[in-house]
């Protein structure tokens, strides 16, 4: 248990937690999980979503069989959301040793399918019951931002891009070795942004994103990352929150309400260039790699691609 695990056997936890489990199996046998999981090992944020999905279902129905008489439709997901904001500033205080240890990065993407997930399916039953819930599977939501802002998935629907970087063998040559990339998400980008104040706010407006690592000969470590935002305004905002984030903190800027503040301390080699571009919509960012091979870099990023994101359901 994430608040601490009881000695004592408690017939009605089990019988809560027994109810999450068979809703599992009772997902699986319906929409079989691991076909629609394989489908997007690739993007961390879109598997961040569908986790959000399937354990926001089978947390939702625990609470409901606790009081076989609560209503979903009656539930306030905006009361509820306010609660659970307050118990996850609580969580590094009443988690166990090595939660409370652990980065934020780990502990926030831990809790996030479970609470913001419940609230999300929440939002979904109340609008439609448990039909409008099993519709869901049929189009499961795209991004931790349509989990985070359910009305991005019911309504003002905000399809996010999935963003391809340019090749970049030619300029890096045999020097520098892709270590891997993935996608962040408004969720990553929010945990983040957490000890810069207004993070929350300047990871809203995501759309797009994608990284890539790279580490040199020596060991060194350098990051390749483009992002597209909603609208230019959106764009500033995360470039001057990311800039804010990458100096040391003051003591008058604690961050995010909540948060357990980290320095930001760099991986990245001294010397080496951190660029920071903001084009229109678009965010660059270029860091690990000396001058002039981080100017090529930026300059290849304007040929990054662009395409509305899909989810990959088999067609029967």
């Amino acid at each position: 248990s994430l608040l601490g695990a009881k000695v004592a056997f408690d017939k009605d936890e089990q019988k809560t937690t027994l109810a999450h489990e068979l809703t599992h199996a009772l997902q699986d046998q319906l929409y079989d999980l691991n076909a629609m999981e394989k489908g997007i090992k690739g993007d961390d944020d879109m598997l961040l979503a569908f986790s959000a999905l399937v354990e926001g279902d089978a947390t939702l129905l625990m609470f409901v069989e606790m009081d076989a008489e609560q209503d979903v439709a009656q539930m306030d997901p905006v009361a509820l959301r306010a609660t659970f904001n307050i118990m996850s500033w609580m969580l590094p205080l009443a988690g166990g040793k090595t939660f409370r240890s652990a980065p934020a990065i780990f502990r926030d993407s831990l809790t996030f399918p479970y609470f913001q997930g419940m609230l999300f399916v929440l939002t979904i039953a109340g609008e439609g019951g448990w039909e409008a819930v099993h519709d869901i599977y049929s189009n499961p939501p795209l991004s931790t931002e349509q989990i985070l802002h359910p009305h991005k998935y019911l309504r003002d629907v905000d399809v996010p891009q999935r963003v391809s970087l340019p090749d970049l063998a030619d300029v890096l040559a045999d020097d520098w070795q892709r270590l891997g990339g993935n996608c962040l998400g408004e969720l990553q980008t929010r945990i983040l942004l957490k000890r810069v104040p207004g993070g929350s706010v300047a990871a809203a407006g995501w759309d797009g994103d994608r990284y890539d690592v790279y580490r040199n000969a020596k060991g060194s470590l350098a990051l390749v990352y483009a992002s597209v935002w909603d609208s230019p305004l959106d764009a500033q905002e995360f470039e001057s929150a990311y800039r804010r984030y990458r100096q040391p903190s003051e003591p008058d800027q604690p961050g995010e309400p909540g948060a357990v503040v980290e320095p930001a301390s760099s991986v990245f080699a001294e010397g080496t260039q951190s660029q920071v571009v903001l084009a229109g919509d678009k965010v660059f960012l270029v860091e690990g790699f000396a001058e002039p091979l981080a100017a090529q870099i930026l300059q290849r990023l304007e040929n990054c691609q662009y395409v509305d994101k899909e989810f990959p359901l088999e067609k029967p």
